[in-house]
């Protein structure tokens, strides 16, 4: 278990779960767990509100997307791979769960696909897009004049 700031962007401290409360707050839908830090580096103090991560299974090999790839359509789940022509291509999907802004896809995409994120509303099958890829080489990202 990992204790992290409330923005969720800072570790403070790693820790074991030691009990879980299965009575449900209906109120809330939560459970209440209890976890034991060494804190060694002082970073939790008492009363001190913190983010909880517990991993609770890893998935080998797993095929994960922006969250905003995933769109809905009352036939089901779908996301639109760029193909090798360029072209949009329509993909029904299957997700297996969605953290953190990524989605695990159990079926419809394959490791190393591209995906389309954004104004997905514009596309359909078949429409010519653009990729880009980002760098952090100041001199690629300027435009020069002609």
């Amino acid at each position: 278990m990992i204790a992290i700031t409330t923005d969720g962007k800072k570790p403070l401290a790693e820790g074991k779960l030691a009990v879980i409360n299965n009575q449900v707050d209906t109120t809330s839908g939560t459970i209440r767990l209890k976890a034991v830090f060494d804190n060694k580096d002082h970073a939790l103090w008492p009363g001190q509100s913190v983010s909880t991560r517990l991993l609770v299974k890893t998935i080998k090999d797993a095929t994960v997307v922006p969250e905003d790839a995933v769109q809905h359509s009352t036939n089901g789940l779908y996301a639109y791979a760029v193909g090798q022509d360029n072209k949009a291509e329509l993909r029904k999907i299957k997700v297996s769960q969605s953290i953190d802004g990524r989605s695990v896809i159990e079926e419809g995409l394959k490791p190393g696909e591209q995906v389309i994120t954004g104004g997905q509303f514009k596309v359909q099958p078949g429409s010519l897009v653009t990729t880009a890829v980002a760098s952090s080489d100041p001199a690629a990202s300027k435009v020069r004049q002609e």
